[in-house]
């Protein structure tokens, strides 16, 4: 029902005030519950029918607004199908879905059935910024990107250059798992213990262990091992250790050359 240059139609009983608003160039439909009830007004849309069926598209709303030519277009909408129709245990899914093209397009289902949120498109988008949640149970963060592992020596990466020199991550709540490799055309001058720093996201700080593990895939150019190359994820980045018949060491510099070449994945805990 509709009212030129604004007005409200009210419908009275005892509890409530039913009508349409048009004030300028916004209009409303508003339903006011007039009472001290811990209730609020319910817009109810019924299926008048005598032969409900699975599947049968039981109601639902329908937003629609004029296109560049002025032709009335529906642009997004809410709607439910029936799961089972059998009395007092009927079950009922929801969709929100928008229109491509006049085509209707679900992008989130709620199915009855299991209790179950689906997204038919297959993408979620996080922010680019993490909200952080306190709440154990909730996923809040995810993100795919790139990032470059620098090798050094002590701390230091002087005269180092690489022939490849690539990574890239993926980040699941407060997991990480980067990929990496390096392939050196010149070890440098620095020396001291090998590492790799550049990490997508800090490791966490965990008390005496690790924060995460790192899976070596390729190893090569190396002069002078005593044994297995491995590696872990500290605070500050991917530390080298190497095997003994004693037990192990740090990696150093004296083990590379000119054309050592690492990779691998590492799988941390995200510092928060």
């Amino acid at each position: 029902m509709f009212l030129a240059n604004g007005g409200v139609i009210d419908w009275n009983t005892s509890a409530y005030t039913f009508g349409y608003q048009s004030n300028g160039a916004f209009n409303s439909l508003v339903a006011v519950a007039n009472d001290d009830s811990s209730t609020g007004a319910f817009l109810v849309l019924r299926h008048q029918t005598s032969s409900p069926a699975t599947s049968d598209t039981f109601g639902g709303l329908r937003f629609q607004a004029p296109s560049s030519t002025g032709t009335l277009r529906n642009l997004f909408a809410l709607q439910g199908t029936y799961n089972t129709t059998t009395n007092a245990a009927e079950v009922s899914t929801v969709d929100l879905s928008v229109f491509v093209a006049g085509i209707s397009t679900p992008i989130i289902t709620l199915d009855g059935v299991n209790g179950a949120l689906s997204v038919p498109v297959g993408q979620i988008k996080f922010p680019a910024t993490q909200n952080a949640s306190a709440n154990a149970n909730t996923l809040d963060d995810y993100e795919e990107g790139s990032w470059t592992p620098v090798v050094q020596f002590g701390g230091a990466s002087t005269g180092i250059t690489y022939t490849t020199q690539a990574g890239s991550y993926t980040t699941v709540g407060n997991i990480v798992v980067a990929e990496f490799i390096v392939t050196l055309s010149s070890k440098g001058s620095s020396t001291g213990n090998a590492s790799i720093t550049g990490l997508p996201y800090a490791p966490a700080a965990i008390a005496s262990s690790n924060a995460g593990a790192v899976a070596l895939g390729n190893l090569s150019g190396f002069t002078g091992l005593t044994g297995a190359v491995f590696a872990s994820a500290l605070t500050t980045g991917l530390f080298f250790r190497q095997g003994s018949s004693t037990g192990n060491a740090n990696l150093a510099d004296t083990a590379f050359t000119n054309t050592t070449s690492i990779a691998g994945v590492a799988v941390y805990l995200k510092a928060t």
